[in-house]
């Protein structure tokens, strides 16, 4: 019984030496054409085994969390800002995990000639009706 009791014990101890250690995951998020450029605002979500975080990157795109994850475990991380969204995959080691994220997709396409155009336009109409009154 007490040899049981041993090994129990035992177990418990090693289950205990092989819990999961805080694991910082930071990284940035860029739109992928320039790569200098960070997206601040993107909502982040890491993953690792069964944890998951919640963040966003800040205003020059960077963004950090922490999640419970064994030395060499997969961590993904995922961003989204507006119809844009990326993703990418690394391991953790040492207690942390540096993943930079692409995102890709365009948002809706904002009509710049038409908006910059239609006040020109109408400054030339008022000018042109101006013009016909004083003749």
């Amino acid at each position: 019984m007490a040899n049981i009791k041993l090994a129990l014990l035992l177990m418990a101890l090693a289950a205990g030496m092989a819990s999961a250690e805080p694991t910082e995951v930071f990284g940035y998020v860029t739109d992928g054409t320039h790569a200098l450029t960070g997206i601040a605002g993107a909502n982040v979500t890491i993953e690792c085994e069964d944890e998951t975080s919640a963040t966003a990157s800040d205003h020059k795109g960077f963004y950090f969390g922490m999640l419970d994850c064994d030395e060499e475990d997969e961590i993904t991380v995922t961003a989204q800002k507006g119809s844009r969204t990326g993703s990418n995959s690394d391991e953790s080691e040492d207690g942390y995990a540096e993943i930079d994220i692409e995102l890709s997709g365009a948002d809706a396409e904002i009509p710049e000639f038409p908006t910059a155009a239609a006040p020109a336009l109408l400054s030339l109409l008022s000018f042109g009706l101006v013009r016909l009154r004083k003749r």
